[in-house]
C-alpha cells in the first residue's frame, strides 16, 4: 500500500482516510493551511461554553470538559446555589412545623383540662349512682306512689324484684299470646303499629325494674332468679325476638279480623287501607329485623309503664306525699 503525504505539513500516513482526518483536525496543520497556503480548510470546531477555548476534535473537547476550572468553578457555585435553596426550604418547612406543633401543644393542653374536667365529673356521677344503688339495696321502705303517666317509683329494689316475674322464653311468648286481635286496631283509629307499640310495651313492662331513666338502665330476673341488667332497647329487642313467631301469628289472625269487618261494612275504606299497610310495614320489619323506630316507640311503652326505683322522686310524687303527710 502506498503511503499518503500530507502537502501542508509533509507528515505521512498509511491511508487516504487519515490523511484527510489529518488535515481537518490538526490544529498545526490548519495553521500552516491557513498562515502559508491562505487557505480556509473545512474545520468543526468544538467551542468550550465555560471558557471559548477552541478545539478541533469532539473527544479532545471531551476531555477538556474535565478539566475546565471555570466550568468546575461553576458548577461548585450551582452546587452551592441548590444546598442554599434546599436550607431554605428546610428552614421555611421546620418554622411551619414549629408553628403548628405550638398550636397543638396549647390545643392537647386545652384537652388535657377539659379531659381532667370531665374525669371529675364522670367520678362524680359514678358517685352519686354507687350511692343510688346502695340506697335501692338498702332502704327498708315499700311504699310504691302511682303517678300520671303510670310510672311507679319504689325505694325498695328487693322488696320489687322478688315479685318480679322471670324474663324467660315461656313469660315473653304468653304476653304475646295474650295480646287480643281487635286491641290491635279499635283504638287510635286503627293505627295497628301504634296499637302493637302500646299493648306489647304494657304487656312486658311487668318483668322489668328501671333504675335510670336517662340511660334506660332496667333490671330483670332471669330464669335462676339472679339479677340481669339491660337497656331498655336490648330487653325489648330480646322480647320481639323471642316472641317473633307469636308475632307472626298475631298479624295473621289481624289480618283476618280486618277482612271479617271489611266483608261485614263495619270498617271504613281508609281505615281499612290504613291497618293493611300499618300490617305489611310490621310484618316486614320483623321479617328483616329492621325495628329501630318500633323497638324506640315500645321502650318508651315500657319505661312509662315498668316499676322505677329510685332514690330521687319527681316533684309531683313529691307533692304527693306532702299532701298525704299533712
Amino acid at each position: 500500500m502506498t503511503d499518503s503525504k500530507c502537502e501542508y505539513c509533509g507528515k505521512t500516513f498509511s491511508t487516504i482516510y487519515s490523511l484527510t482526518k489529518h488535515k481537518r483536525t490538526a490544529s498545526y496543520c490548519i495553521e500552516i493551511q491557513k498562515k502559508h497556503f491562505k487557505l480556509e480548510p473545512e474545520v468543526t470546531l468544538h467551542v468550550c461554553e465555560y471558557c471559548e477555548q477552541e478545539f478541533t476534535t469532539k473527544y479532545n473537547y471531551t476531555i477538556h470538559l474535565t478539566v475546565c476550572k471555570i466550568k468546575k468553578m461553576q458548577d461548585r457555585l450551582c452546587d452551592l446555589n441548590k444546598i442554599k435553596e434546599e436550607n431554605d426550604e428546610l428552614k421555611r418547612v421546620n418554622s411551619a412545623q414549629s408553628t403548628k406543633l405550638m398550636q397543638l401543644t396549647k390545643e392537647n393542653e386545652m384537652l388535657q383540662l377539659l379531659c381532667t374536667e370531665k374525669d371529675k365529673q364522670i367520678n362524680s356521677l359514678q358517685k352519686q349512682v354507687h350511692e343510688k344503688d346502695e340506697y335501692i339495696q338498702n332502704n327498708p321502705h315499700t311504699t310504691i306512689y302511682q303517678t300520671n303517666n303510670n310510672s311507679k317509683y319504689e325505694f325498695n329494689f328487693q322488696a320489687v324484684f322478688d315479685k318480679l316475674p322471670p324474663f324467660t322464653e315461656e313469660n315473653v311468648k304468653e304476653r304475646m299470646i295474650s295480646i287480643l286481635p281487635r286491641n290491635l286496631i279499635e283504638a287510635n283509629n286503627y293505627n295497628l303499629l301504634l296499637n302493637f307499640c302500646s299493648n306489647f310495651g304494657r304487656k312486658i313492662a311487668d318483668m322489668a325494674i328501671l333504675t335510670d331513666k336517662s340511660r334506660g338502665l332496667i333490671f330483670v330476673k332471669n330464669k335462676d332468679g339472679e339479677k340481669e341488667k339491660h337497656q331498655v332497647k336490648g330487653f325489648v329487642n330480646k322480647c320481639l325476638i323471642i316472641g317473633h313467631p307469636s308475632c307472626i301469628q298475631l298479624l295473621h289472625s289481624v289480618r283476618n279480623l280486618v277482612e271479617l269487618y271489611s266483608l261485614r261494612g263495619e270498617i271504613l275504606p281508609e281505615d281499612e287501607a290504613r291497618c293493611f299497610g300499618d300490617l305489611t310495614i310490621l310484618r316486614e320489619y320483623l321479617t328483616t329485623n329492621t325495628l329501630d323506630k318500633t323497638v324506640r316507640m315500645i321502650s318508651g311503652v315500657v319505661t312509662d309503664n315498668c316499676t322505677y326505683v329510685s332514690k330521687l322522686l319527681p316533684g309531683t310524687v313529691e307533692h304527693k306525699m306532702i299532701e298525704e303527710l299533712e
